[in-house]
């Protein structure tokens, strides 16, 4: 499947879990999209939650350059991920809300 079907079928997938996204292309090397979602605790606190994805063709990764920008949004704090299938793409958003879901029964 090429990067571009993965990316489409993942932006589809985050969309219907509540998640915006965008290009991010503003620099070079960015990773290629930028999600975010705004969260809602059960006890009236909201905050932003935002990760990056480079999307890959099956088994190809990252340039050198591409990798040191993605160390550096790390760095900052940031989630960043590199996917090469929609499965992979998946789990990103199902991971979130599954941590999401366990922070609400232990508090």
């Amino acid at each position: 499947m090429s990067e571009a079907d993965i990316e489409r079928k993942v932006c589809s997938y985050a969309k219907a879990m509540g998640w915006k996204n965008r290009k991010f292309n503003s620099e070079p090397h960015d990773p290629d999209r930028m999600f975010w979602r705004r969260v809602e605790t059960p006890f009236g606190f909201t905050y932003a939650e935002v990760l990056f994805i480079e999307f890959k063709d099956l088994r190809l990764t990252p340039r050198d350059g591409q990798l040191r920008r993605h160390a550096e949004l790390r760095h900052d704090g940031f989630p960043v991920f590199v996917i090469d299938n929609v499965d992979e793409g998946r789990k990103v958003f199902d991971d979130r809300y599954n941590l999401f879901l366990d922070e609400l029964v232990n508090k």
